[in-house]
């Protein structure tokens, strides 16, 4: 098997790592992503402990119970 190396390259703007400016963009960008899905697992996080309290069950149904979707789109 060969050895493959990735690179950020952005098809709209493509940065050029030589300029000292272009690494400092790069990092806001990677950063900002990173932040981004720091507050996706947050609201995952929370919207599922909500659920919990609310008396939803998480996940699969238990052993001897069928995962069953209500018209409105709840689960049962």
């Amino acid at each position: 098997m060969g050895f493959f190396v990735a690179g950020n390259m952005a098809i709209e703007q493509p940065l050029d790592i030589s300029i000292t400016e272009n690494k400092m963009m790069l990092a806001i960008y990677l950063a900002a992503l990173e932040v981004e899905n720091d507050r996706r697992a947050l609201n995952t996080y929370y919207g599922m402990r909500r659920a919990k309290k609310e008396g939803r069950l998480m996940g699969r149904a238990p052993y001897g119970y069928v995962n069953k979707i209500t018209e409105d789109g709840k689960n049962m």
